[in-house]
């Protein structure tokens, strides 16, 4: 898995060193539990709950063809507010496709509380990666956003899968995190 990693909005750099020297190692584990590549890209950045909303929407619309105007229920894909979230993981725009990790530092105080997000997004990469993922994201974003609605039996199922990826994110975390030191 390539790797990028950076920050927006964020000046503190103890972090993003630390980030930086565990990352590569977390990418494998998570590659290895599931015997397969993340996505061609990956880019993860560290921010504050203010550019993880902004960062997020104006990603989240460009992947999906969005017009800006459109663009804000997109933040409706969050799991929670921004300040109560810890981590998210998106698609990144452009021809190379991959994904975006935003990890908000502002939750992330401590260093396991780091590793537990960057783990459980790196499974969200992995799960984006799957067949047929991203095209159900892409949808899923377009139909948030009131560009093409869909079904409520559409979105019931979205919502049923979205709680088994979060489970088994929640799962694999737990089996990864003692062998990430």
């Amino acid at each position: 898995m390539s790797l990028k990693i950076g920050t927006y909005r964020l000046l503190g750099r103890s972090t993003l060193a630390y980030l930086n020297a565990i990352a590569p190692k977390a990418a494998d584990l998570v590659a290895d539990r599931f015997g397969r590549r993340p996505l061609a890209v990956t880019e993860v950045v560290l921010t504050n709950p203010s550019g993880l909303a902004a960062l997020f929407t104006r990603t989240q619309a460009a992947a999906a063809n969005i017009p800006g105007d459109q663009a804000g229920p997109a933040a409706r894909l969050l799991r929670a507010e921004p300040r109560k979230l810890y981590g998210t993981t998106g698609l990144r725009p452009g021809k190379g496709g991959g994904t975006l990790t935003l990890i908000n530092v502002r939750r992330n105080r401590d260093r396991r509380a780091l590793d537990e997000t960057l783990l459980y997004e790196l499974v969200t990469v992995d799960q984006l990666s799957r067949p047929r993922s991203r095209d159900r994201f892409i949808t899923v974003l377009r139909d948030r956003c009131g560009i093409d609605p869909q079904p409520e039996r559409v979105r019931r199922a979205w919502n049923k899968d979205f709680k088994a990826d979060d489970a088994e994110a929640a799962q694999v975390v737990q089996q990864l995190l003692p062998r990430l030191h």
